[in-house]
């Protein structure tokens, strides 16, 4: 019997057909029932019936599949059908999925691998949807999750490039049809892509278009979505060192913490918190969150890369604190984890741990150590994120080179790696910059074109780094006792002029 017999007989088995045509392969027969109900193990039986799907068992479930050319004669015949037909088809397998899927969040997700058949179709049923612009709240709610799934760290099969995708392809989507909640949870993930801070222009779009959804639901009683939305902002504006916004929200997530039930957000919530205070230099505060998230007794649900992120923090601050020993022995443990974990191959969280080995050794005096080990940590984190300079912390290793070549006063290779990560704040900026290593590249220079006799270079530098952290910051106060006191009256001046 051809396509066209059964199409004649059965509209709503040919319309099964279709569907699953559109769908990933390799599916079960429970995931079929569970996606379109009881009632298509009866269409099933008949495409079986015809050869049109094969059945096979595999660890004591049904799989099904169309054979590779029966599936192109299928779709062949599908695509040559009028957009009312396709548009029948396309919406009840989207009504379908939108039903499948309404409940399940983050965590029933994080449980599963990536072959899942709830997760294939999850990236597929998303995909369909973009295709056709149908984006209702059930979609954001599903791409959500998705964006969520391939954020760094939380998820064990994060994959950073289906991230970066999924972002390009939702952004200038038409979201008027989602509610304001359901679009707020979508932009709050969206935050996690570089996609988003890869220019001024589109962050500050972005940005407009949140905090004008945000005012629209800060009133409302959801107290724990806000709790997520609001801890995401502090991400956005940490990511940018725009660390008075970036406090201001976290404050403000801090007040719905008592709301929130989700492992997962709190996590976030503290790392991002620890992380802030660390790049404030408030070391007794962020250990101090980190003794909250302790205390929540929430580390052994969450998984190990996950729990890895959180360590590497823990170790930071002890070096801000001077306990070098202590943050040794628990760095060499903590990469033998990591390395173990991925196999020796290169990954975002191996690269971060291997970078703070590189500021152990530079706080200890042991430069020839802390250049190698500035080599290798950028070596494994352009393996990871495809480049040179994509991410702040490749960023702070050209600085952290910079110091070195500076302390063997090899002045031409110190001003190479601080061009470079000059580069990549001037073009990740969007405003004042509050990095303490963006404070320190500042100073350096002043110090560096000082030393050149280059004034006016020493100046212009000086001035950015007023502009940024004020004149009280501990980096300008440290300046001001390494260079004549004439030198820095006559740049003061300077920073008075208009």
């Amino acid at each position: 019997m051809t396509l066209q017999d059964i199409e004649q007989k059965d509209e709503e088995t040919i319309k099964i057909l279709y569907m699953l045509a559109l769908m990933p392969t390799d599916l079960t027969k429970k995931f079929l029932r569970d996606l379109f109900g009881n009632k298509v193990e009866e269409k099933l039986v008949i495409l079986g019936s015809h050869g049109i799907i094969q059945t096979t068992k595999h660890n004591n479930s049904q799989i099904l599949n169309i054979h590779d050319v029966i599936k192109e004669e299928v779709l062949r015949k599908f695509n040559s059908k009028d957009q009312k037909h396709k548009k029948d088809v396309i919406s009840s397998l989207i009504k379908n999925c939108n039903d499948l899927y309404s409940d399940k969040d983050f965590q029933y997700f994080n449980q599963l691998n990536p072959s899942d058949n709830y997760m294939t179709m999850l990236y597929k049923f998303i995909d369909i949807a973009l295709q056709n612009n149908i984006i209702n709240d059930q979609v954001a709610h599903a791409i959500s999750t998705a964006l969520r799934l391939n954020s760094r760290g939380v998820y064990k099969y994060a994959d950073l490039d289906l991230h970066q995708q999924l972002v390009s392809k939702v952004y200038n989507k038409n979201l008027e049809k989602v509610s304001p909640i359901k679009r707020a949870l979508l932009y709050a993930n969206l935050i996690y892509s570089d996609f988003i801070f890869e220019s001024k222009e589109r962050f500050i779009e972005y940005e407009k278009k949140y905090l004008h959804l945000l005012s629209m639901i800060e009133k409302s009683k959801n107290y724990q979505d806000l709790f997520f939305i609001h801890t995401c902002l502090s991400f956005s504006y940490i990511n940018l060192g725009n660390y008075e916004e970036a406090k201001k929200y976290i404050e403000k997530a801090q007040k719905n913490i008592n709301y929130n039930n989700n492992i997962f957000n709190l996590y976030e919530h503290f790392y991002i918190k620890a992380w802030l205070f660390y790049e404030l230099r408030e070391a007794e505060t962020g250990i101090k969150a980190l003794k909250e998230y302790e205390d929540l007794n929430i580390n052994q649900s969450l998984h190990l890369v996950a729990r890895l992120f959180m360590k590497d923090l823990e170790i930071k601050l002890m070096l801000l604190k001077g306990q070098i020993n202590k943050a040794r022995k628990e760095l060499e443990e903590a990469l033998k984890v990591a390395n173990s974990h991925y196999n020796n191959t290169p990954s975002n969280i191996v690269g971060e741990l291997e970078y703070t080995k590189a500021i152990l050794y530079f706080e200890n005096g042991q430069y020839e150590l802390a250049e190698k080990q500035c080599h290798r940590a950028l070596d494994i984190l352009t393996k990871a994120f495809g480049g040179d300079i994509v991410d702040l912390d490749q960023s702070h290793i050209h600085i952290m080179l910079g110091k070195i070549y500076d302390e063997k006063k090899n002045h031409i290779s110190a001003l190479k790696e601080y061009k470079k990560a000059l580069n990549f704040y001037d073009k990740k900026s969007c405003g004042k910059i509050n990095y303490f290593e963006y404070g320190e590249l500042l100073s350096n220079l002043t110090i560096f074109y000082y030393k050149q006799k280059n004034y006016l270079e020493s100046k212009f530098y000086y001035k950015k780094l007023i502009y940024n952290f004020g004149l009280n910051h501990n980096i300008v106060e440290k300046l001001v006792k390494v260079l004549p006191h004439e030198h820095v009256y006559k740049m003061n001046a300077g920073c008075n002029e208009k």
